[in-house]
This record gives C-alpha cells, sequence and structure tokens, in this order.
C-alpha cells in the first residue's frame, strides 16, 4: 500500500520503510538505558509501549505516517528501540519489527496457541512464515495457502503440516475443512476483504480470526454471509496494526533469550541501500517468501 501510494493517511514524500535494525551511534545526556555500539531494533509504533491501543499510538506507525527507516542514520526516542536479540544479524533482527511482531501479536496476545490447535496462515510472505514458525514450536497443526506449488513445497520443508495450492483449488476453504472438519482454530487474514468470507467458513465456531491484510476489495454480496456466519459461530474478528513494545518485549523473552531452538527468519533476498527501489518492486511482485530486506552501510 505505501509503495502503491493508497495508504490511508500516509505523510506526503514519507521516507519510508517501518522496520530497522542497527547500531546506536550517539546517545542523549539524559539517555542511561542504551550506549554506543548497542545493537537495537526499532519499533513500528513509536509511542506504544503498552496496554490496548489507541488512536494517538496508532498515528505513528513508520514508514508512512511517519518517516521511516529507510535512511543511513534515524534519530529515535529511547523508549521507542528494543535490543535486538544477539543470535541474530542486523538482517534477520529487522524482520521481526513488523512481520514478527505482528504474526506473534495475533497468535498469543489475544487467545495464546496450545499444543494441537490448528492454525490456517494465507500466502508465503513475512507474516505468514513468522506464524508458521511461531506455531510449529508449540506443536500446532499449520495449513498454508499459495498460488506455487514451488513455494509450498518450501513451505513443507519449513515444517507446514499441509499445503493448499489456491489456484488449483479456488474454493480452499473446502479443503481446509477436509483437512480440519470442524474448521481451523485460529486463522492469519493476510489476504483482505477478498478472502475473509472463504476464511469464516474455514474457521471453528468460537475460533479467533485475526484480520491483518487490507488490500483486496470486500465483495458487496459477501458482506452479509460474513455478518451471519461471524454471528451465529461466535467467530471472534480481530483487526490488528502489528504490537506494542510489551508484546515486542514478550516476543523476544518467549523465543529469542539464550535459546539454541529459535525461529529462525526467513529471508527471501537483501538488498543494498541504492536498491530500494529494486527491493519494492520485487515485494510488490509476490515473488518473495518470508521476508525482502535492504541492507544499508554507513
Amino acid at each position: 500500500m505505501v509503495a502503491k501510494g493508497i495508504y490511508p493517511g500516509a505523510k506526503e514524500n514519507c521516507v519510508p520503510l517501518s522496520d530497522g535494525a542497527g547500531e546506536v551511534v550517539e546517545v542523549g545526556e539524559d539517555v542511561t538505558d542504551y550506549q554506543r555500539g548497542d545493537r537495537v531494533l526499532s519499533l513500528f509504533h513509536r509511542n506504544w509501549f503498552g496496554g490496548r491501543q489507541t488512536s494517538v499510538t496508532a498515528s505513528q506507525g513508520l514508514g508512512a505516517l511517519v518517516d521511516g527507516t529507510a535512511a543511513q542514520y534515524v534519530v529515535f526516542d529511547a523508549q521507542s528501540v528494543i535490543r535486538c536479540p544477539s543470535q541474530l544479524s542486523y538482517e534477520e533482527g529487522a524482520t521481526l519489527v513488523c512481520a514478527g511482531l505482528t504474526a506473534y501479536h495475533a497468535l498469543y496476545s489475544f487467545a495464546p496457541l496450545v499444543k494441537g490447535q490448528t492454525v490456517l496462515l494465507l500466502g508465503t510472505g513475512g507474516v505468514s512464515i513468522f506464524g508458521l514458525s511461531f506455531a510449529k514450536l508449540v506443536g500446532c497443526q499449520t495449513i498454508i495457502t499459495s498460488s506455487s506449488d514451488e513455494k509450498l513445497q518450501q513451505c513443507k520443508a519449513l515444517g507446514a503440516t499441509h499445503t493448499i495450492n489456491y489456484k488449483t483449488h479456488p474454493d480452499w476453504e473446502k479443503e481446509v475443512r477436509k483437512i480440519v472438519p470442524d474448521g481451523a482454530d485460529v486463522i492469519l487474514e493476510v489476504g483482505g476483504a477478498g478472502t475473509l468470507l472463504k476464511s469464516v467458513k474455514s474457521i471453528k465456531h468460537g475460533g479467533l480470526i485475526a484480520e491483518i491484510g487490507a488490500l483486496a476489495q470486500l465483495d458487496p454480496d459477501d458482506a452479509s454471509k460474513i455478518f451471519g456466519l461471524v454471528l451465529f459461530n461466535a467467530v471472534r474478528l480481530q483487526g490488528l496494526l502489528v504490537g506494542s513494545k510489551e508484546d515486542f518485549q514478550n516476543l523476544i523473552d518467549r523465543f529469542y533469550t539464550e535459546q539454541t531452538d529459535y525461529p529462525k527468519p526467513v529471508i527471501d533476498k537483501v538488498f543494498e541501500f541504492d536498491q530500494l527501489t529494486d527491493a519494492l518492486e520485487y515485494q510488490l511482485s509476490g515473488s518473495h517468501l518470508g521476508k525482502v530486506v535492504v541492507r544499508c552501510s554507513h
């Protein structure tokens, strides 16, 4: 949405990109928590430190509403960064800021996953691939969709229990019900309004749909069907925008603190800083699996 210039309320000529990892090169005289040389990650929402999101915290999203991280040097308030896990490179650490945190928030903040549940993941972008890793680590059954058999094979190698090609099976919700007749416990809904009806048909009674995507348009004929299914099946339809600093620290504490079997971020391709346009075009092409990273050196 940012690359296409259609993000709601986007600042004109905003510096893009919402994720950042780097080295502290200077600190203000009142800063005590960090010092030069520390490895840190940015917060997607610069002023959302914990609790429920508000309209104020939602207005500070990097890369569209306020200047983002596509720069050699960025100034942050000391509260608006978090320590990068020692076992991750800067490239890997940056992938946690938006995609990793969004997946974690969806899977653990509203109804924490438990072993044996089924998680449905739409597509193979950063959020879904992180969701696959997180669900696998707690012993959940996973179903992931893609239009590419090659990508689905890669997902199987990453630990996906089941895969569905939605081009081969356009009514993929029926395939989900063949795998889990009662429906999935949790769905990471990154497709948006265009796939929401299928997701509602795929969720179990009382299940959770974490609504993350917003690119597709809702078919007006689907609206009443979605409403009826959500109402009479007690479906929890939860919109979310990444997560707070507290959520981010919980993610790091759970998966990235002195653990050997941590979920290694999946990076599809790394571009250099002067290839930023190429990186955005590559992401828009939908060719990637996992995250696309831009490396910036000073």
